[in-house]
């Protein structure tokens, strides 16, 4: 029993650990809707978490906040409010977390599976959805369209097998 909370008690914190995006007061916003998307990976020891981030400037990789993060249980979609008329850059990753437990030690091995980016400028009052889809071959690609129209964005540069955190191999 103690190993199976070490075991959750570890997947929650790696996820955890990062600051969240906040917009200020007084500033025009845009609603962006992350959604959860397909889910495979939970097992014993195992699981997969999606998360959507941004970094502090856009097209950078420098000090991402985090704006959603999905593991297999929990909500579909998580709405959140972004600066509107300023270029923001939101990377989605999903992560494998592999728990091992020993008598003496924990052992957690976490890579990027999937990674993508897009880079637009909301307009106020607009609502966006973006959702992480892969494929069975482990190919990704970024669907992010306006919520009213469905269209993508024309200032919307999506970059699919792309992020801060580079999928690595086993």
């Amino acid at each position: 029993m103690r190993h199976i909370f070490i075991l959750c008690f570890a997947a929650f914190s790696i996820t955890a650990c990062a600051t969240g995006y906040q917009v200020g007061q007084g500033i025009d916003t845009a609603l962006v809707t992350f959604e959860k998307g397909d889910f495979d990976g939970l097992g014993l020891g195992r699981s997969t978490s999606k998360q959507y981030n941004t970094p502090a400037n856009a097209g950078s990789c420098d000090a991402p906040k985090l704006l959603a993060n999905f593991t297999w249980i929990g909500p579909e979609a998580k709405t959140k409010q972004i600066e509107a008329g300023k270029a923001i850059t939101i990377a989605a990753l999903t992560i494998d977390q592999n728990v091992s437990a020993g008598v003496n030690e924990i052992r957690t091995d976490q890579k990027t599976t999937c990674s993508s980016r897009v880079t637009f400028t909301p307009v106020a009052g607009e609502s966006y959805r973006i959702k992480l889809v892969e494929t069975a071959s482990g190919a990704c690609s970024l669907d992010f369209v306006n919520a009213e129209t469905g269209n993508t964005p024309e200032t919307a540069r999506i970059e699919d097998q792309y992020s801060c955190l580079v999928p690595s191999t086993p």
